[in-house]
């Protein structure tokens, strides 16, 4: 199929069968995160890049005639989106899918990153280090979960009405994951109790650290503004949350 001939277009890269599509739990009803092409050999910039790149072109094209034929994209001339470190396709009710690239030098997983060309990545580790975050809060677990759902959902809000980037959803579920307050029966009192937390972190250090390799500073994903205008919208979550939770009558809260 499209892979056998992409191997061979790859040359001396083994490009072999690896399209897996795994939806994260941890982040999010409207994320699904695909580590899906690996290609292992030779560690040559030039054969790499074209690789990786025809991989994303190749799933991007099959997965946008799919959504097409079955109706759930939005818009049929709705294009993928080439971003950074995956290729996007967009589903219908906001739904997308992000495609990143991956390459094996031996059990080391390399993200391919366009204008960087490939670092070290390890999605599973992700995992690991998610799933034991969840069984350390015990019967409280699956408020976590839900907590990290409502801060993406909230995100994807607050930049479709507004100019700034937000951050990514790892970032926001390490953030939650790392500063996370538990409220029997009551989700909303845990989100803002959360958010709270989050900000006086943010506001000791704006730095947020990836927690397995390759241990980068996820805040360098947004620039000095964008970073201020995410702590501002905490702080108003925080502030009008904290006063809505106060309130006895529901309609003014």
């Amino acid at each position: 199929g499209a892979l056998d001939g992409l191997a061979r277009h790859a040359g001396e890269w083994d490009l072999f069968h690896f399209v897996r599509l795994h939806r994260l739990a941890a982040t999010g009803n409207n994320e699904v995160s695909a580590a899906f092409a690996a290609v292992k050999g030779s560690k040559s910039e030039t054969a790499a890049e074209s690789a990786a790149r025809r991989a994303a072109q190749i799933i991007a094209g099959q997965l946008k005639a799919n959504a097409t034929a079955t109706r759930r994209v939005d818009k049929k001339d709705e294009k993928p989106i080439d971003k950074n470190r995956c290729v996007r396709v967009r589903y219908a009710n906001n739904y997308h899918i992000d495609l990143p690239i991956y390459c094996m030098d031996g059990e080391t997983p390399y993200l391919a990153e366009k204008g960087k060309g490939w670092h070290v990545s390890d999605p599973k580790a992700l995992i690991v280090w998610f799933n034991n975050s969840i069984k350390s809060q015990g019967d409280h677990g699956d408020q976590l979960k839900r907590i990290i759902r409502y801060f993406k959902a909230w995100a994807d809000f607050q930049e479709q009405n507004g100019t700034e980037k937000m951050p990514s959803g790892v970032t926001l579920t390490i953030l939650a994951c790392n500063n996370f307050e538990f409220s029997v029966d009551r989700d909303d009192a845990s989100l803002i109790g959360t958010a709270r937390k989050i900000v006086s972190t943010l506001e000791f250090s704006k730095t947020i650290m990836r927690p397995v390799n390759p241990y980068d500073d996820l805040a360098k994903d947004l620039t000095p503004e964008q970073m201020d205008n995410f702590l501002q919208k905490l702080k108003t979550l925080r502030d009008d949350g904290g006063q809505a939770i106060k309130e006895t009558d529901k309609s003014n809260a």
